[in-house]
Parts: structure tokens; C-alpha cells; sequence
């Protein structure tokens, strides 16, 4: 039997592929992979150009056969030879491509098996358009290519054993032109130059997964970090950008540092380097020792806090990798969150600890667990009927790309958090140390995990979690007083976008729950209960309880109305992030139907006037914005649709008065970042002063030269921005990155004149946070015949097609053309299948957008003729979405009669 079992299916698993016919084979139940030598020659790096490999393979072969089974796709072997112990050679007598399983099996005259042998083959392969595998990068003219080998992706360039649990060593050489970078995982030992040509040899990796092995080849610069870091780092990037990755390359230092100390286990390989190709498919990718990111990552002086804020955690993610997901492996792909999970979780903790005015927590429940503005957050992709386990069974790796989703990522990240949170600072590190320590350049599990913690703390963490990563959903506790009086009752049950009765007659889940709680009176002290069953009591100790205090644990609560209303009456009492999830769980249970959408306005009315605290603020304004688009187009009457406008704008009001359009030097991080959302959402509800100031600062913007500048943040002030006054603009100035976005956005949708010279500036900016405001500027033009134009020859290559995603985001909200983005994804669905079609991230991205205003029907009837199985379920989510949008809409009436009756407070 192979010593690298397949992990066994756990009944209560959903299963990604059951429709899969053709039953996976782990090749590595035949052969073990010990180290790979190879070698590549690259003569032209242009997309579709050949090159040569050469391969030495130390290999176990476990079974008695005739072949040699390696995964290899879009790559031809020409020769091969095992080289047995004896010295003795027995050459390949065919090679047969296996399509089904994405193999070759090399066929030999006689028995090679079992035993250690060496093999030796010769192959090529071309270098790929799509952004996988081995593909082609464009250095402004010259040409070069970088590899994204996750998941299964190193097939596609050499033969190998392409199982995450297959670690092997891996030595690489390169040849390539002599005027090109060659960066891979380790550090260079040699190379020799010849005809045009050099041939560069790195030092062989520890042992790994074949999916973490990468390189790039190109016309690169590079910024060195000595002193700052345990480990020699370097940033490498298109020559002339490089100084923009300061601010990365240092916080990928602090990190690497932080962790070190955090797992106590010293980072293993001898450097660290981040490499920023012209092109890449997703936000970045743990290569062990060198780290792949987006280009977005490249930051000049003007960037924002929310821009530097992004880069932040991208990179504090990735760094964080090296430990999780690289050093300890998952053994298969079903344990996905293992890495995705702990890694969006862990990587906060270095910004906490350098940046603690970012509130970094805060921000993550708001981001990650609400979902902020957007549809990613874990109780926005978990409340739905499609969605699936965090441990799911993955029968096929064609499946992997499906569960590279939010949920894997964000509700595992709120599982972590409810975890640590459970068990302690001390505990939770210890246990994750040591289980670093036992599992440590191998593979491992999710129960392996919960062993070391239940062993460092002593409590039955398997038997907790079991219930948050085995079945799907999460609970909603409904908190009444009990009939004595005496007790708060609390019973729980899963919560789901479809109606209460309905959801009744599906099967009952419960969850064993860790619940903090406040009572009135308690001075903001916590208690804690934890229980299992369906329902549980809580002795009262006065007027009212705060359940899921300090929101730790992802669920959803619903009070009574009578309960409701005095908490909310001591909304001082509660901390923030107590606010913000009293109203994202008012607005889910209203969408749910549990509540009537008048609760929600009367919530707002009661909470809002007295809230101060910025970051919540910028959490109900995301559930303000939810409220707009669920009722937009609900009243036929004008007056009546103009009636939630009003009071939205009666809410939000006075904030514009309080912060103004400037930044000023004493002010809290998050009134930075709470000022855009004010101005935008007042854009949006069409406030007559935005709308002036925005037309004005456009233009003032538009007035000024285009800054070419590739130059580094010189420092980390995190409230730099490019202000000076335009005096063509009557000495008016320009706005700050931060608004920039807002004045572009809402002054093109109130003067169509700024579009041409929009176009313009987007086609000579290079800052991406600039271009991304730009383009969703110019995506929200009122003239739809001009924008169809413009969307076809941006898909017909006047556009990079990294920016089509925000592109349809910013189709997605015009409010003048609802449908025009899924008008325009059908349109050109050829083109944008062909580039992203197996995207883990962007095509559902793209999709997501396109969808979030379409007619259901239509949605289905052409995802039947034209099937995506990447985005399959994120599809089915979004019909899910739209349809509980449709039932809110219904109760628009709801809406009027409240506001008629003189919006009561609760």
C-alpha cells in the first residue's frame, strides 16, 4: 500500500466532483519522488515558443510494472531512460499521453519496479498564453515569462509527481538570454554564459510540493533589504518600478521577522525575494523563498491608507505561507483552508502589531466576516443553499479551482478567530508551534492540527470544530426572556436566505458554539458559555443581553423586538464592532424574511444618531449601500423611491459636515477611510453638494500634468497624497488619492463632458490605484451606446485583461445602465473564457459583477449552453442572491409605511 494514504471521505462532506466519471488515480501510490534535477533552455520567450527540458528523477517505484506514470499536460517526452542501482540502463520503448488523468506512462521492454531508481528523460514544451504553468510576460517590448504552478500546474512544464503530498528536493538551472533576470527559489549557485546565452544553477530546495517550485525570467530591476530582516530579501520588478516596492519588500521584512518569533521556528531557506511579474493571474503566490504578487502591489508617494492597507495584508499573507502551507503542507486538497484559513487569519497579527491605529481586527469582521460593501465576507457566501464544508472532498484536482473561494479563505480565517479566541494567545501559539515542529517539511491534516491543540490546551478541540468545518452553514440564535423571566433562552438553528418554514423542513443542524456575552450593567465585562444542543439558557442579570460579544464567533443573532429596543437604548454601553453587527444581522435576518425591513429603518434611526466611532460607521454605510441596491427599482411612484433616499441622506449628512472632502494632520486613520464612503454614498443619492464639488475636483485633476513618477513612498507617512493646487482651476486642489476615486466617479455621472479627457488620463497613468478609479469612473457613463464601444475594444486589447475585473465592477454600478454589465459579459464571453476560464479568483470575480443586477432566468438559461465549472457554484450563489433581493423587493411597501408613519425609533 502507498505510505502517503488518501486521506478517508467523511460522510457529512459535501463532494466538490460527484459527477466526475473517470475515478482519480494518486500516482503517488506508485512512485515517490525524492529530487528532481532539471534543467530548461529558453531561446524565445514570446507566448507559444518551444523550449527544451532535461530531467533526473530519484524515484521509489512501490509496485512491480513494465511504466512509469508522471503527470505531464501540453509537454512531449522524447526519450527516457532508468538508471538502476546497479548501474545497469533500460531505456523507454514508448511514451503514451494519458489525457484523462493529465499523465504520460513511459512503457519500458521489462519490469522497473520496485525499487530506487533514477530516471533520466528529454521533453518540450511551449510557453503558455494563459496565466499558468510556464507563461509569456511582456517588459514593455521584451519578452519573458514567470511560472504559477498552483494547483496543477507544474505538469505543464516538466514531468513530475504534481500531488501536493509528493515533496521532493528540486534543483533547477535555466538557460536563458544573457540580458534577462533569472530569480527561482534559491539562491543562484553558478552560471556560465555562451553564444547570447547564460545558464544559471540554483541550489537544490528542501523538500517540497511541486506546486510551490517557481522562477521568472525577464527584464527585471531589483531593490535589496539587508539588516531588516533574519534573511537576505530583494524585491524584483519591471525595470523602472522597482522603488514602488518598498513599502511591500518592508512589510514582507517585519513579517518574515514577526513569524519567526510567533511559530518559534527560524525561517528555512537562505532568502526571501518577492517578484513582480508584468502580469499575474491572482494577488499572490507563496513560491516557497520567492513570493509572486500582482502587480498592484507597487505603490508610489500618492497611495492611499486603504491602498496601503491592501498591499498590507497581501503581502503579510503570502510571508505567512512560508510556514503554512510550505514548511507544513496540506496532504491533499481537501484540507485547502488549512493553509488559505490559518493564513488570512495569522497574517493580521504583524500588522496589528506594527500598525495598531489600523484596528486591524476590526477592520477584519467588517472585511472578511460582513463582507464590507461587497459579497465575500464568511456570512455572505456561507448563507446560501450552494455553498459546501470548509473540509470538502475534492475526488478530482480539476475540482481544486472551485474551492478557491471565499469561504475557504474567509469563513476558515472566522473559525481560526473563534478558535484562538477559545483557547487563549499562549495556548493557541503553543499548540501551533508544536505542531509546526512535528509536521515540518511534510504533509499533514486538519485533525493532525486539532490534536496539538487539544494537547497544548487540554480541551476537545476536534470535537468543537467538527461542526464548523465538517457540515456547511452557520447558526442563527434567536434570544428571548423565558416565561418565568428568570433565564434568557437562547436556541439555534442554520440560517438561510431562503424563508424560516421552508428552511424548517430541511435537516436541523447545530453547532457547538462558543458564546461571549455582555448583560446590562456589565460594564462592558464578557462571560462565556459554550453549548451544543438546540437550545440553552443564560440566568438574566438585567434589563437586556448582548450575545456574540466582540463578534467572535461567525453566526447571526436575532432578539426579540422588545429586547432589541433596550439594546439599543444603551448603544453607548456596547463596544463598536457590537454596533456593526447588530445592524449587518438586523439587515441578513430582514433579508431572510425573519424581520420586517421597518425594523432595520427604525434601527438606523435609533443607532446612527448617536454613533462617533469611524470604522463603524464605514460598516453601516456598507449595509446602507445594501439597503439602496435591494430596493432600487422597487416604486413605480417616484416620491416613494425618493422617500429612502431622503432618510439615508438624513443619516449621513452630518458626517459630510464633520469631515469635509480634506485630510487633516490630526485626524484618526479611519475618519481617513471613512470619508470617501460618506462622499460616495452621497454621490450616489445624487446630493447636490457632492455632486458640484466632485464635477469641480474632476476637473481640477484632469487640469494637471499625468505623474509618471516610479519613485518609492521615501518613508511610511501613511498620510502622503499629491495635492497642489491647480491654478487653471482657480487655484482649487487636487484631490488626494483617497477621494480621487469619488470626484472622478460622481463627476463624470453628472457631467458627461469629463469622458474624453477621462479616457486620456487613463491612457497615460500608470499608478494602478489611479488607473482602478479611472476605469470605474468611466464605467459609470451615462451614455450606453459609448460604453458598449468602448468595453469591445478595451476585451479587444486596449486593455490589460488583469483590469477587466474592474472593469465589469465598475459596469456593475452604473446606475443608469443596471444590466449593461451582463450584457457585455455575454457579449464577449468567448474572450473572457479563453483568458480566464480557469482563474481561480478573477472569472468568478468577473462573473459576480456581471450578475449582480441580471434577470435570474436569463443567468440560467445561458449558463446551461454555456457551462462554467469553475464558477459553478459561485453562479448558483448569485441566483440565490438575486432571488432573495426579488422577495425583499416585494416588501418595498413596508418601507413606505414606515417612513410615513413618522420613523419611530425602536
Amino acid at each position: 500500500s502507498s505510505p502517503f494514504p488518501r486521506p478517508k471521505e467523511r460522510p457529512n462532506h459535501a463532494v466538490i466532483g460527484a459527477a466526475m466519471t473517470v475515478p482519480y488515480v494518486h500516482l503517488l501510490s506508485a512512485v515517490r519522488p525524492k529530487r528532481y534535477d532539471v534543467r530548461f533552455e529558453f531561446q524565445k520567450l514570446g507566448a507559444d515558443d518551444a523550449f527544451k527540458g532535461s530531467l533526473k528523477a530519484d524515484l521509489d517505484l512501490l509496485t512491480p510494472a513494465r511504466t512509469v506514470e508522471l503527470h505531464a499536460k501540453c509537454i512531449q517526452v522524447h526519450s527516457a531512460v532508468v538508471i538502476f542501482q546497479s548501474g545497469e540502463k533500460l531505456k523507454m520503448s514508448e511514451a503514451v499521453v494519458q489525457d484523462a488523468s493529465e499523465s504520460v506512462l513511459l512503457t519500458f521492454p521489462s519490469v522497473v519496479g520496485p525499487g530506487s531508481v533514477v530516471l533520466e528523460c528529454d521533453f518540450t514544451g511551449s510557453i503558455r498564453g494563459p496565466l499558468s504553468g510556464l507563461y509569456h510576460c511582456d517588459f514593455n517590448g521584451i519578452a519573458g515569462a514567470s511560472t504559477h504552478f498552483e494547483p496543477v500546474y507544474a505538469r505543464y512544464v516538466f514531468p513530475c509527481i504534481d500531488e501536493p503530498a509528493a515533496k521532493a528536493h528540486f534543483k533547477i538551472s535555466i538557460v536563458a538570454p544573457s540580458a534577462l533576470t533569472v530569480v527561482s527559489n534559491m539562491p543562484e549557485e553558478s552560471s556560465r554564459s555562451m553564444d547570447g546565452v547564460t545558464e544559471h544553477v540554483f541550489a537544490e530546495t528542501p523538500r517540497m510540493s511541486s506546486y510551490l517550485l517557481g522562477f521568472a525570467i525577464g527584464d527585471f530591476s531589483v531593490i535589496h533589504l539587508e539588516g531588516k530582516s533574519p534573511v537576505p530579501m530583494a524585491l524584483y520588478a519591471q525595470r523602472g518600478k522597482e522603488k514602488m516596492g518598498q513599502f511591500a519588500l518592508e512589510i514582507a521584512a517585519y513579517s518574515l521577522d514577526f513569524f519567526e518569533k510567533f511559530f518559534d521556528q527560524k525561517f528555512p531557506l537562505p532568502k526571501l525575494d518577492l517578484v513582480v511579474p508584468p502580469a499575474f493571474p491572482i494577488g499572490g503566490m507563496e513560491n516557497w523563498g520567492i513570493i509572486t504578487l500582482t502587480d498592484r502591489v507597487l505603490m508610489d508617494e500618492t497611495a492611499s491608507l486603504r491602498k496601503r492597507q491592501g498591499v498590507a495584508n497581501l503581502v503579510a499573507h503570502e510571508v505567512s505561507h512560508m510556514w503554512f502551507g510550505d514548511l507544513v503542507t496540506p496532504q491533499w486538497w481537501d484540507d485547502l483552508w488549512l493553509k488559505e484559513g490559518f493564513a488570512s487569519w495569522v497574517n493580521l497579527l504583524p500588522l496589528d502589531a506594527k500598525y495598531p491605529e489600523w484596528r486591524v481586527w476590526d477592520s477584519w469582521i467588517l472585511s472578511k466576516l460582513y463582507g464590507g460593501s461587497s459579497k465575500g465576507g464568511a456570512l455572505e457566501v456561507d448563507q446560501y443553499q450552494a455553498t459546501h464544508p470548509i473540509e470538502v472532498a475534492v475526488n478530482h484536482p480539476s475540482e481544486v479551482q472551485e474551492i478557491f473561494d471565499d469561504l475557504s479563505y474567509n469563513k476558515g480565517s472566522a473559525v481560526v478567530n473563534m478558535l484562538y479566541h477559545s483557547l487563549g494567545h499562549e495556548t493557541f501559539r503553543k499548540g501551533l508551534s508544536e505542531w509546526l515542529e512535528k509536521c515540518k517539511n511534510s504533509n499533514s491534516t486538519t485533525n493532525e492540527l486539532w490534536g496539538c491543540l487539544a494537547a497544548a490546551s487540554g480541551q476537545p478541540v476536534a470535537e468543537m470544530m467538527t461542526s464548523w468545518t465538517q457540515q456547511m452553514g452557520f447558526p442563527v440564535l434567536e434570544v428571548t426572556s423565558s416565561v418565568c423571566g428568570e433565564d434568557w433562552e437562547i436556541s439555534q438553528q442554520r440560517f438561510s436566505l431562503k424563508h424560516v418554514k421552508e428552511e424548517k423542513r430541511m435537516k436541523v443542524n447545530t453547532w457547538t458554539i462558543p458564546v461571549s456575552f455582555q448583560h446590562d450593567g456589565s460594564a462592558g465585562c464578557e462571560e462565556r458559555t459554550l453549548f451544543s444542543g438546540c437550545r440553552t439558557k443564560i440566568p438574566r442579570k438585567g434589563e437586556w443581553i448582548k450575545v456574540n460579544s466582540g463578534i467572535r464567533t461567525p453566526l447571526r443573532v436575532c432578539y426579540s423586538k422588545e429586547l432589541l429596543q433596550k439594546i439599543v437604548k444603551s448603544g453607548t454601553a456596547l463596544k463598536p464592532m457590537d454596533r456593526v453587527g447588530l445592524v449587518n444581522d438586523t439587515f441578513a435576518l430582514v433579508r431572510a424574511g425573519m424581520l420586517e425591513p421597518s425594523v432595520l429603518m427604525s434601527l438606523f434611526e435609533s443607532l446612527l444618531a448617536t454613533e462617533r466611532d469611524p470604522l463603524a460607521w464605514v460598516g453601516h454605510i456598507a449595509v446602507l449601500r445594501k439597503v439602496i441596491d435591494a430596493f432600487e427599482g422597487a416604486f413605480e411612484d417616484e416620491e416613494k423611491a425618493r422617500e429612502l433616499k431622503r432618510f439615508i441622506t438624513h443619516l449621513v449628512a452630518p458626517l459630510k459636515e464633520r469631515l469635509g472632502w480634506e485630510e487633516q494632520a490630526t485626524e484618526d486613520a479611519w475618519e481617513s477611510l471613512l470619508r470617501p464612503e460618506v462622499l460616495s454614498l452621497l454621490g450616489t443619492l445624487k446630493d447636490p453638494e457632492v455632486c458640484r464639488e466632485s464635477i469641480q475636483r474632476a476637473e481640477s485633476y484632469l487640469c494637471t500634468a499625468p505623474s509618471h513618477s516610479n519613485g518609492g513612498l521615501g518613508g511610511l507617512n501613511l498620510k502622503a497624497a499629491f495635492r497642489s493646487p491647480c491654478p487653471a482651476c482657480g487655484g482649487l486642489e487636487v484631490p488626494s488619492s483617497a477621494v480621487r476615486g469619488v470626484a472622478l466617479r460622481v463627476g463624470l455621472s453628472n457631467k458627461a463632458s469629463l469622458w474624453k479627457s477621462m479616457c486620456e488620463r487613463l491612457q497615460a497613468a500608470s499608478n494602478t490605484e489611479e488607473r482602478d478609479q479611472l476605469l470605474i469612473a468611466l464605467m459609470g457613463h451615462s451614455d450606453g451606446r459609448v460604453l458598449e464601444d468602448w468595453v469591445a475594444a478595451a476585451i479587444g486589447g486596449k486593455l490589460p485583461s488583469q483590469e477587466w475585473e474592474t472593469l465589469f465592477a465598475g459596469l456593475a454600478s452604473n446606475r443608469h445602465h443596471k444590466r449593461l454589465a451582463w450584457r457585455m459579459l455575454i457579449r464577449h464571453w468567448d474572450a473572457v473564457e479563453k483568458v480566464w476560464g480557469q482563474s481561480q479568483f478573477k472569472m468568478k470575480a468577473i462573473i459576480s459583477h456581471a450578475m449582480s443586477k441580471a434577470d435570474p432566468e436569463e443567468v440560467q438559461s445561458f449558463f446551461e449552453r454555456h457551462p462554467c465549472d469553475v464558477a459553478k457554484r459561485s453562479i448558483q450563489q448569485q441566483l440565490e442572491g438575486l432571488e432573495a433581493d426579488a422577495r425583499l423587493n416585494a416588501k418595498a411597501q413596508d418601507l413606505h409605511n414606515y417612513f410615513q408613519s413618522g420613523m419611530p425609533q425602536l
